[in-house]
């Protein structure tokens, strides 16, 4: 009787979602580098804005804003064409530009780059986009990671489940009846044997749900909370430990009947 498995919708959820995390990272490595090559020049007159750490960034205002474009614009519009679409892809609604660089690059940034502050981008605002670009891309190389453990431990919980309900198929066609003692003794076994593949993979896949993916000691992501973000619509929370269980429940199922004809050849 075949196993109702979820593990390979699973296996394409990651994969579209690495995909998606595959074209973020090279939008950010776009926007970093081309905000990097622009030559913003010193404020000459400053005014503070709050930023996400408490302090302040300076930000020039006056004379830089009677050019057609000012580097304000330039990084909007990069922004707009690098990283907007991959932090919108999975809204319903349409979202204003600066809504979407505050959640992406943090409120401060926001302030300094929305027209109506009446301020351009200087030196220290620059490094402070390209910082905060390379903290999203540290932690969209984290959930990349996390990613490919997932893929690494779906992969291997199919190919055990394969193996183990070909194995169910095949020999499920030859009736007990017709089986010796010995012969049963040895279904017995090779059945004890499957059900100790599903609790390595169980214990296994338990591993990888406790554990936790860092990326240069300073983005850590735990798996829990990425297999509640990547399965919150699916019809079970664990697709591995839902397959393997009912997979375990299967082999108990045909073990306690081999034992039943064992008892009764006695």
């Amino acid at each position: 009787m075949p196993i109702e498995t979820h593990i390979d919708s699973a296996l394409t959820r990651v994969e579209r979602e690495q995909t998606h995390f595959d074209a973020e990272r090279r939008a950010y490595e776009r926007f970093q580098s081309e905000v990097a090559s622009l030559s913003p020049q010193p404020a000459t007159a400053t005014s503070a804005s709050p930023s996400a750490a408490g302090g302040a960034l300076s930000v020039a205002g006056g004379s830089q804003h009677d050019a057609a474009t000012t580097d304000a614009d330039r990084v909007r519009e990069l922004f707009t064409e690098t990283v907007r679409p991959h932090s919108v892809a999975d809204l319903d609604t349409e979202e204003p530009v600066l809504e979407t660089i505050r959640e992406e690059l943090g409120d401060s940034l926001a302030f300094v780059l929305a027209p109506e502050t009446d301020a351009d981008v200087t030196p220290q605002v620059q490094n402070a986009i390209c910082s905060k670009a390379q903290q999203r891309l540290q932690e969209i190389t984290a959930m990349s990671s996390a990613l490919n453990r997932e893929t690494e431990s779906l992969q291997a919980a199919a190919r055990d489940c394969q193996s183990v309900t070909k194995w169910v198929e095949d020999h499920n066609q030859t009736s007990l009846l017709g089986l010796g003692f010995s012969e049963l003794q040895q279904r017995h076994e090779q059945l004890s044997a499957h059900r100790e593949r599903c609790e390595e993979r169980l214990l296994a896949r338990q591993e990888t749900i406790h554990s936790t993916t860092s990326r240069d000691a300073q983005v850590g992501l735990e798996h829990r909370s990425l297999l509640t973000f990547l399965y919150q619509e699916f019809p079970v929370s664990y697709p591995i430990l839902s397959t393997v269980t009912r997979l375990d429940a299967l082999l108990a199922d045909c073990q306690r009947s081999v034992r039943d004809h064992l008892t009764q050849r006695v």
